[in-house]
């Protein structure tokens, strides 16, 4: 367990009345505690042994405790201080049954010297009162007399009345105990000294803490409120300006010809300084007013451009919208069109495969097609046996059609034939020069 783990008032040990009658406060356990652990330290100032002396002859010795050397004591606590040990409250019970702690010494490498402290001789619960033996003489001797030579015996087991009386008559040895305690210190001189540095530091936190709201405060405060504060903070400079304002006043009049200048009340000040801003301040209002009529009239011009653009994008878009609406109809006609002189061309064709007769278009010798009345066209006419090989085929007797055999020839010698149809519907007409074109091809060959 650590020294800085050990209780102090109010923080793991309390003080209250004792339970010894007659015996004032005394010390009892703010939590439990087991044996062996160190309960609180027995805090107060260190003092030599001629003081000691000094205070046990006075009667006022009654927490004097020795430590472990033969030149210095601790006067313990006789008020209860918060975050200090109360070791030196303990009572002595005068019953061995009743003890429950003890005192030990241990040393402290921080502070460099002993330090006494109530170690518990067995378990302690909370709130169970602190009894320690301060040995045979506190009770032989006078009330609560301090232990000073005793106590010294009752650590190494040597002390005597006679040593006390040796080293009480030595100077070689007092004059050593003035050299080693030159200045007086306190067991718990650490720990006061960081409650202070801590309450020190608290403060200052505070105080920053403090600083930066006012701070904030008066930046967020608007500026009348700062210029009002200036003006109450320094009110030797508004006399000043006031004094100097009437010594202006004072001077034109001089200057005027007046030359037994008048004294200038305050109000009459103020009224000519008035009457001299008036101007000033007809003139920021026309400037504001400019002001705002500009930027009145800014909005309004942003606003007719607007209006302007978006008609223009109106009329944009209508136009886009008109031109592509004509490029839909043009297309639709355009793809009407050719659907109807697709169709005209099929209902022609059909119509010419129904009304002609079945027509050798090749000769016997080649690849021949037939084409029936029915309009199936692929299957070959097989030819008449009683027909010789180079014999002519007229044309059918509903074909009218006029050729001259020896034109006929001779255009099928030069390559050239003519064929002459008379008033004949486009159907027949087409019927009847493909014969032709036929029989010409025909004749040519043979």
């Amino acid at each position: 367990m650590s020294f800085d783990e050990v209780a102090t008032i109010d923080k793991g040990v309390v003080i209250r009345q004792s339970s010894i009658s007659g015996a004032g406060n005394g010390l009892f356990t703010g939590r439990p505690f087991f044996r062996n652990d160190l309960i609180t330290e027995y805090c107060g100032p260190i003092i030599d042994h001629q003081k000691a002396l000094k205070l046990r002859k006075r009667g006022k010795a009654t927490h004097v405790r020795v430590l472990n050397s033969q030149w210095l004591y601790i006067d313990g606590l006789k008020q209860p201080v918060t975050g200090q040990g109360g070791a030196s409250f303990a009572n002595d019970a005068r019953k061995a049954s009743a003890y429950n702690a003890v005192f030990v010494q241990r040393f402290d490498r921080k502070l460099g010297r002993d330090r006494v402290f109530l170690k518990a001789s067995r378990d302690l619960d909370a709130y169970e009162e602190v009894f320690v033996s301060y040995g045979n003489t506190y009770w032989q001797t006078s009330k609560q007399r301090p232990q000073l030579a005793d106590a010294q015996a009752a650590w190494d087991g040597t002390g005597t009345q006679e040593q006390e009386q040796q080293l009480r008559r030595s100077p070689r040895q007092r004059e050593l105990r003035r050299l080693s305690v030159q200045q007086e210190a306190t067991s718990c001189a650490l720990q006061q000294q960081d409650l202070r540095q801590q309450q020190q530091q608290d403060l200052r936190q505070q105080q920053q803490q403090q600083q930066q709201q006012e701070v904030g405060s008066q930046q967020n405060s608007g500026d009348s409120s700062n210029t009002m504060q200036q003006a109450a903070s320094a009110p030797g400079a508004r006399q000043q300006r006031q004094r100097a304002l009437s010594k202006r006043a004072v001077m034109q009049q001089t200057h005027q010809g007046n030359d037994q200048p008048q004294c200038t009340s305050s109000q009459q000040v103020r009224q000519q300084q008035q009457q001299q801003a008036l101007p000033a301040q007809r003139a920021h209002a026309q400037q504001q007013q400019q002001a705002a009529l500009e930027g009145s009239q800014e909005s309004t011009d942003t606003q007719v451009v607007w209006r302007r653009s978006s008609r223009v994008r109106g009329r944009l878009e209508s136009q886009q919208q008109q031109l592509e609406e004509q490029q839909q109809e043009s297309q639709q006609r355009d793809r009407a069109a050719n659907g109807a002189s697709r169709s005209t061309a099929d209902v022609a064709g059909a119509d010419t495969n129904a009304a002609q007769p079945s027509v050798l278009c090749w000769s016997e010798q080649k690849k021949r097609s037939a084409c029936s009345p029915t309009g199936q066209a692929g299957k070959r006419s097989k030819p008449s046996s009683s027909k010789a090989e180079g014999t002519e085929q007229r044309l059918p007797a509903d074909a009218t059609a006029t050729l001259d055999g020896a034109d006929a020839a001779a255009a099928a010698v030069a390559g050239k034939f003519t064929v002459e149809v008379l008033a004949q519907p486009p159907q027949q007409a087409f019927a009847t020069a493909c014969q032709a074109a036929a029989m010409l091809t025909r004749r040519g060959r043979h």
